[in-house]
């Protein structure tokens, strides 16, 4: 019997049947693969802006300076943390002109014109004009207690050398940890541990908290545990009671200086290593924050020779820092009797800074510097 074959176009039918399904199958995983393709990440972020020296002014009489404020007749208040008995003046002057050197004026003293609070880390003046001085409340380097370090009082601006109006301290006696700051940081901060132990306490900056007229006092360490600088706010007071403690976000770096943002709305912060070996390299850098929410960088700062220890605002891009050169000072007159910083105390160097030593060139004073620093790129990346 013959073989019954299918008509040619029934053949041609099916294999069309056929090669249209294999191509419908090929095209599903494309399909699916385009519908849950991820979208590809967003650009990173700008790198923050660098600060650029504009200009460096010599600071005659001045190895260290650790605070500096404007005062209530424009000039400029300076303190040196090593010379406990002078405070300094630069005369108001027009924005970026050279001003005159500092002139020296008795510090704070108490009985016997000994100094009423030593290794000074702040100045500001309250709202009633008058001038706080903040003492570290660091132990000294071998690790001894000293009462005067642990010091925050307040003077007559107009009448240098009197007595202290009121005298504060957040560590008033020897222990082993700061009992009052300790025990009210913990109500007010239940997770403000420290990371490391409170003997590393070492308060250097301090400004006038405008909202409320208290004292707001930052901590360069210790750290709290979660690698953030904190801050308290005082009233300024007989009683210097603690009533905020804050916590910010500063890149692993404490608080090295506090002054009024230049547009009154909040502080600016020097923010630097915690400790004196900068183990993780974080460098310095300045923040702004407004009293509420997370602090922002406004610029990273370059090096200098020394570390920025005070800060004077000029306007939302730029700022005076007055730098802290007793090391390298003091490592150029260890090994040069000609140096003037050199004396000799029976038979061993001793550095020495301060207005009676003849000036010896641009290179034998600390300097206050200049900054400026561009407007962060915030513009949306091209879309390529």
């Amino acid at each position: 019997m013959d073989s019954v074959c299918p008509h040619p176009d029934v053949s041609r039918t099916l294999f069309r049947k056929i090669a249209r399904g294999l191509i419908v199958l090929a095209g599903l995983p494309v399909a699916c693969n385009a519908q849950t393709a991820k979208p590809p990440p967003p650009p990173p972020p700008p790198p923050p802006p660098v600060a650029v020296e504009q200009q460096s002014v010599l600071l005659p009489g001045i190895c260290e300076p650790s605070a500096a404020v404007r005062g209530p007749l424009d000039n400029i208040w300076l303190a040196d943390d090593d010379q406990n008995k002078t405070l300094f003046l630069w005369d108001a002057a027009p924005k970026y002109v050279q001003r005159p050197p500092p002139r020296a004026i008795d510090g704070v003293r108490k009985k016997k014109k000994k100094a009423a609070v030593k290794d000074i880390e702040g100045l500001t003046f309250d709202a009633h004009n008058q001038l706080w001085i903040l003492g570290s409340h660091s132990r000294k380097g071998n690790g001894e207690f000293d009462d005067k370090r642990t010091r925050l009082l307040s003077m007559d601006s107009n009448a240098p050398g009197s007595a202290p109006v009121i005298t504060l301290s957040l560590w008033p006696q020897e222990g082993d940890r700061p009992e009052p700051l300790v025990t009210r940081l913990t109500e007010l901060c239940p997770t403000c541990t420290p990371d490391g132990s409170w003997n590393a306490l070492n308060l250097e900056g301090l400004t006038l908290e405008r909202s409320t007229d208290h004292l707001l006092l930052g901590a360069r360490a210790p750290l709290v545990n979660d690698g953030k600088a904190w801050l308290v706010s005082v009233e300024a007071k007989e009683d210097g009671a603690i009533k905020a403690a804050y916590t910010l976000e500063l890149g692993k770096r404490g608080v090295r200086e506090l002054a009024p943002a230049p547009d009154h709305k909040g502080v600016w912060i020097v923010a630097g290593p915690h400790t004196d070996k900068d183990p993780l390299k974080v460098g310095f850098a300045l923040y702004s924050w407004t009293g509420e929410g997370p602090a922002k960088l406004l610029a990273l700062l370059p090096g200098f020779n020394g570390s920025p220890e005070g800060l004077l605002p000029i306007d939302t891009q730029s700022a005076w820092l007055f730098i802290d050169e007793g090391d390298r000072l003091a490592d150029a007159a260890k090994n040069d009797p000609t140096d003037p910083h050199h004396t000799q105390q029976k038979g061993t160097f001793k550095f020495e800074c301060g207005a009676k030593v003849p000036e010896g060139g641009t290179q034998a004073w600390a300097h206050a510097t200049r900054i400026s620093w561009p407007t962060p790129d915030t513009s949306a990346a091209p879309i390529r």
